[in-house]
């Protein structure tokens, strides 16, 4: 806890403590509706530059999200500081915010349910296996892929407390404890070179080696085929298929994201409907002349989907 904070809401405050009283702020200020969430979370982690370990850091952030309503309209803020002389800030932005924008009658909060606590923790960091599996990644790369040049790769062990709370009542705890892994390379044999290829990927643990996750050892080897790359004769005509490993910039400005802080959905309602509109207007510019989306399906569960076509072009 910082030092600001352990001076105005007491050095054993808790999480849902701050959210209670940053949630209660925006009503005290005409919020007819807030929610509030705050994750104070750690970073362990090790660098690598061009083959060579170069960094091992410790990094601790704060985050605090609010919400208001006031008669339909919506405002947001996030801070990252959490004394009470930036919480009462972020208030008044936030109510200020919300005075300011248009109603929208599909605009609220979570309806009360079963409260809870998450725990997704692992069993705590082992940094001496991460150091490991890092180590053995990097001489794998240098051992079976001389061609690769390993730009730069880090890993890390993340830990975060969230507690969620909203003026329906709504209290959501969680305690969360996972990995990630990263790598950036290209290829070179002489004058040729390919472009850079990356990967990366969340772990609950480090039983599998680096080089053994999935798609990380077919990337290295496409990085190496691509260097006697070739243009395709013709014309041809064929299916194209999308996917999150090849197109991750229609799919990352979408996952684990707050969808209504993300263009254009902070200018409408991310409904299915509007979603799959939304990726098949993405994706089209993106296809070679001869392609066209047919149709993108958004499934809101097992046996709900909402199916959008494109309309016919000439």
């Amino acid at each position: 806890m910082s030092k600001n904070m352990a001076n105005t809401f007491g050095a054993g405050s808790a999480h849902r403590d701050i959210a209670l009283y940053a949630m209660e702020a925006l009503l005290k200020s005409g919020a007819g509706k807030a929610a509030c969430k705050i994750t104070r979370g750690r970073k362990d982690e090790f660098n690598v530059e061009a083959g060579d370990f170069s960094l091992m850091r410790t990094l601790f952030s704060d985050s605090l999200s609010l919400k208001a309503l006031i008669d339909n309209r919506k405002g947001v803020t996030v801070i990252n500081k959490l004394d009470r002389e930036s919480i009462d800030q972020a208030v008044a932005d936030c109510i200020a915010l919300a005075g300011a924008a248009s109603p929208d009658e599909a605009e609220d909060i979570a309806a009360k349910a079963e409260n809870k606590n998450f725990d997704q923790r692992t069993g705590g960091a082992d940094m001496d296996a991460l150091f490991s599996r890092t180590k053995d990644f990097v001489e794998q790369v240098r051992d079976e892929f001389p061609k690769i040049v390993l730009e730069g790769a880090s890993s890390e062990f993340n830990s975060a407390r969230t507690c969620y709370v909203n003026s329906n009542g709504v209290e959501f705890g969680a305690d969360a404890e996972y990995y990630n892994i990263s790598s950036m390379f290209s290829a070179k044999d002489g004058e040729k070179s390919s472009s850079f290829n990356g990967y990366g990927a969340t772990l609950s643990s480090l039983a599998a080696p680096f080089m053994d996750l999935q798609m990380h050892r077919q990337l290295l080897e496409e990085s190496v085929r691509s260097l006697d790359a070739r243009m395709v004769d013709g014309k041809f005509v064929g299916k194209v298929i999308v996917t999150p490993a090849c197109d991750d910039m229609i799919w990352g400005t979408l996952l684990h994201c707050f969808l209504n802080d993300v263009a254009p959905f902070d200018r409408m309602n991310p409904t299915s409907e509007n979603l799959a509109r939304h990726l098949a207007e993405t994706i089209a510019p993106r296809l070679p002349p001869n392609a066209r989306v047919e149709e993108i399906a958004v499934w809101e569960s097992d046996r709900a989907a909402a199916h959008y076509r494109p309309p016919e072009t000439e």
